[in-house]
């Protein structure tokens, strides 16, 4: 076989990932149903739901040509957890960083949903969560990176220049 070419990647990504989300029965209406009673219900926040699980994909766009099993990986802004456990699933060692301020409790909410519903990362991949904000990460900690992303966060950053210019030490 020749060489592999982006697209097909791409497409291999997102079957892999239709496969990942359909043996473990995920969808936005399994993470709800599966939420604890105190998380509001509302419209809105189901909508949100959806809009994280329908996120995947892209993600996936943007690194499909990058990502080859065993890679060291950090994902800023993982929010709900689901691209991050997809690829350890991958054979990767993948870190995570999601910040901890009171907004983002629901994310962390839906996390131990999707961490329940997905099952154990088994080797050769692993998954690690921080807790952090960009600013917050120490490249002297965390140490270096094959591939660092984040998808849908450098608008909600409060200096992006700034932010790329720190994960780029990674």
């Amino acid at each position: 076989g020749g060489a592999v070419s982006d697209q097909e990647r791409i497409a291999d990504l997102r079957l892999a990932w239709a496969r990942f989300l359909a043996e473990r029965g995920i969808d936005a209406e399994s993470l709800l149903r599966a939420l604890p009673d105190r998380v509001d219900g509302s419209s809105e926040f189901r909508a949100r739901i959806a809009t994280y699980v329908d996120e995947g994909p892209v993600a996936l766009d943007l690194v499909a040509r990058h990502v080859r099993p065993g890679m060291r990986i950090l994902e800023v802004g993982s929010g709900i957890g689901l691209v991050s456990r997809f690829l350890a699933t991958l054979g990767n060692d993948v870190v995570a960083i999601e910040p901890s301020s009171d907004g983002f409790q629901l994310m962390h909410d839906v996390q131990h949903v999707v961490d329940r519903l997905s099952g154990p990362v088994e080797h050769p991949g692993s998954l690690t969560r921080f807790r952090y904000g960009v600013d917050d990460l120490d490249p002297g900690v965390l140490g270096r990176f094959d591939l660092v992303f984040s998808a849908n966060v450098i608008e909600h950053v409060p200096d992006p220049e700034r932010a790329l210019i720190h994960l780029h030490r990674f």
